[in-house]
Formats: structure tokens, C-alpha cells, sequence
């Protein structure tokens, strides 16, 4: 019973969340059109999920763009090999969390039982640690 109440919990936070998103401002967007395609989506799963794949991939193909620059910012940085190296560590050890994270709330959900709306939740969580790194990446660039 109790992790019943804790899915139907998390799904009430989700929708009400993506639900009211004609209300959220567009620099609070998972990704540019994601509300758009959330508010069009009406609560099907399938639809929900082809917005989130398509938030991932915008941030994904942003998030190598920001690496790229910012691995050649390490350039002109007092030690460019140190910088270089310290930055693809970071990196590997982003990957590593995030990765075990997800692992994580796959297990929250119920393990290889996990339902649609879980699924979802868990990659609207992937997509926002890849957008949350990707500026992260930025921070010493620009």
C-alpha cells in the first residue's frame, strides 16, 4: 500500500507540474518546445515520452558542444594538460552518477516493474542532470 501512495504522489507532483506548463516561463523549459509538446501530448504516455526523448536529445547534442568548448578554453588555462585532464575526469565521474542515479530510481520504482509514468519520471531526470551539466559546462567559457 505504501509504495502505491508514493506512485500515486509522484504522479500527481508530474502532472500537475507538466499539466500547468502554458504557466511556466519559457527560460524554465525542459528544452525549447517541451511545454508546447507536453500541453499536445494531453496525458498520453507515449507522446509524454517522445517529448522527453526529444528535451534529452537538445541537451544532449548541447551538452558536447559546451565539453567541446570547454575543453578548448583548458587552452588558456595555467596548465591546459591539467585542465584537460581534470575536466574528462569530471566528466567520467558526471557520467558515473548520473547513471547510477537513474539505476536508483529505477529501483524507487519498483525495479524491472516499473511503469510508464516511472520511466518517464526517470528520464525527465536524465534530461534534467544533461541540462544541468551542459550549462554547468559553460560556467568558465563564456
Amino acid at each position: 500500500m505504501r509504495k502505491e501512495m508514493q506512485v500515486a504522489l509522484m504522479a500527481v507532483m508530474f502532472l500537475s507540474a507538466v499539466s500547468g506548463s502554458a504557466l511556466v516561463q519559457a527560460e524554465d523549459e525542459l528544452a525549447p518546445g517541451f511545454n508546447k509538446c507536453m500541453d499536445l501530448a494531453q496525458g498520453r504516455s507515449f507522446d509524454m515520452s517522445e517529448c522527453v526523448s526529444k528535451a534529452y536529445v537538445y541537451w544532449d547534442q548541447e551538452l558536447n558542444t559546451n565539453y567541446k568548448k570547454a575543453l578548448a578554453a583548458c587552452a588558456y588555462s595555467e596548465n591546459p594538460d591539467k585542465c584537460k585532464a581534470a575536466l574528462i575526469k569530471s566528466e567520467r565521474a558526471w557520467i558515473s552518477y548520473k547513471e547510477a542515479f537513474g539505476d536508483y530510481l529505477i529501483l524507487q520504482g519498483g525495479g524491472s516493474a516499473i511503469g510508464s509514468l516511472d520511466l518517464l519520471m526517470i528520464n525527465i531526470n536524465q534530461t534534467e542532470e544533461t541540462k544541468r551539466q551542459s550549462q554547468k559546462l559553460l560556467l568558465f567559457v563564456e
